[in-house]
C-alpha cells in the first residue's frame, strides 16, 4: 500500500510539473533515412523514426548489431557522441518503444530499454544475455546519462522517469 501511495504522489508531482511522456514505436513510426539509390552496396538502410517536436530517433547497423541515437531534426547530426548503449555491451538489442519525456510539451530526455548480449563463441550473432537496462539520456545542456538495471529494480520504468525528470 505504501508503494502505491508513493507512486500516486510521484505521479501527482510529475503532472503538476507539466511532465508527460510520448512514445515512438521503432517498428511502425519509421522510414528509410535516405533514398535507396544512395545506399552503399552491402549496407543496411538506416531508419529515421519520428519523435515529438521535430526530433527523430535514428537506427543504424553494423556487423555486430543495431544502434540508436537521437537527431534534433531530420537532416541534422546525431545529438550524442555515441549511441544509446551501455558500456561493455558487445551486442545491444533495443526494445521497440522509445520514451520521450516532455516538459510542457517539449522533449528534454529519452528512455530506451536495451538488452546486452555477449558475442557468440561460435562467431557471429548473440551469445548469453549479460544485462537489461533502461538508459536515460538528457537532450540538452549537460547531456547527463542515467541507467536503471531493469531486471533487478522494482518499478524500473518509474525509476527511469524519476531520473529523467531531474534533468
Amino acid at each position: 500500500m505504501r508503494t502505491f501511495l508513493a507512486l500516486l504522489a510521484s505521479l501527482a508531482f510529475t503532472a503538476q510539473a507539466g511532465i508527460t511522456s510520448s512514445y515512438t514505436n521503432m517498428e511502425t513510426d519509421c522510414q528509410d533515412a535516405f533514398p535507396e539509390s544512395e545506399l552503399h552496396e552491402g549496407s543496411d538502410m538506416p531508419k529515421l523514426c519520428k519523435g515529438p517536436k521535430g526530433y527523430y530517433a535514428e537506427e543504424y547497423y553494423s556487423a555486430a548489431g543495431t544502434y540508436r541515437n537521437i537527431k534534433p531534426e531530420r537532416k541534422g547530426p546525431s545529438l550524442f557522441r555515441r549511441a544509446i548503449v551501455p558500456d561493455n555491451c558487445p551486442i545491444p538489442v533495443y526494445g521497440k518503444m522509445l520514451e520521450w519525456r516532455l516538459r510542457n510539451g517539449s522533449p528534454f530526455a529519452v528512455i530506451q530499454r536495451v538488452t546486452c548480449y555477449e558475442m557468440s563463441e561460435r562467431g557471429g550473432g548473440r551469445g548469453e544475455r549479460i544485462s537489461e537496462s533502461l538508459l536515460v539520456r538528457e537532450l540538452h545542456g549537460a547531456k547527463r546519462e542515467g541507467e536503471v538495471e531493469a531486471l533487478r529494480t522494482p518499478n524500473a520504468n518509474v525509476r527511469a522517469r524519476e531520473i529523467a525528470d531531474k534533468y
